[in-house]
């Protein structure tokens, strides 16, 4: 199913050049993401969970 945010995700990597995007909590809980085919879904979340501590701790 497509949803808006994932709409807004697709763009933002489109307009971006990027290849992934998240929307995810301040715990780093992954709500919504887009990516390209290559690249691993439990990538991206252990991303979000690691950006998500990085700025805890700083």
């Amino acid at each position: 199913m497509v949803t808006r945010l994932g709409l807004v995700l697709k763009e933002l990597n489109d307009n971006g050049n990027f290849r992934a995007s998240l929307f995810a909590t301040s715990a780093g809980l992954v709500l919504a993401s887009q990516k390209e085919e290559d690249i691993d879904e439990r990538v991206v979340a252990a991303m979000g969970s690691l950006l998500s501590d990085a700025a805890y701790k700083a």
